[in-house]
């Protein structure tokens, strides 16, 4: 979202002639930014502009940044464990046991739910 907003604020920027043309890499394509184009990008306006970079408003857009808003509580499981497996050998056999993993927790609860639920039901009526 971040990488986003700031491609608008560079072209409204590049627009209105606060930034020149000559500072953008012939090569980048506005509507299909990368992230490592958005960074060359950012360095060099960064560099060039030093004194007015802040007047710009643009984010740093760092992917350690961003993994670090949103991998707090159970959001580590989902996204950083699972990013990370991708990067062992055989991450495929890793992943089915992750996925198997959450499967079975999810059956073991379930069936501790049940038995609280059923155990003074079945007492009660002593079936």
């Amino acid at each position: 979202m971040t990488l986003k907003r700031n491609a608008e604020k560079i072209i409204g920027c590049l627009n209105s002639n606060v930034l020149s043309h000559d500072l953008i890499l012939p090569h980048v394509n506005f509507s299909q930014l990368s992230t490592v184009d958005y960074t060359e990008i950012y360095g060099v306006i960064k560099t060039l502009k030093e004194g007015s970079f802040a007047k710009l408003g643009l984010d740093p857009c760092v992917l350690e940044d961003e993994l670090n808003k949103s991998v707090q509580g159970t959001g580590l499981a989902f996204i950083a464990f699972t990013e990370a497996m991708t990067h062992f050998p055989a991450s495929p056999f890793w992943s089915f046991t992750f996925f198997f993993m959450l499967i079975n927790l999810g059956l073991g609860s379930m069936i501790g739910t049940m038995t609280g639920i059923t155990t003074p039901v079945l007492d009660t009526y002593k079936i």
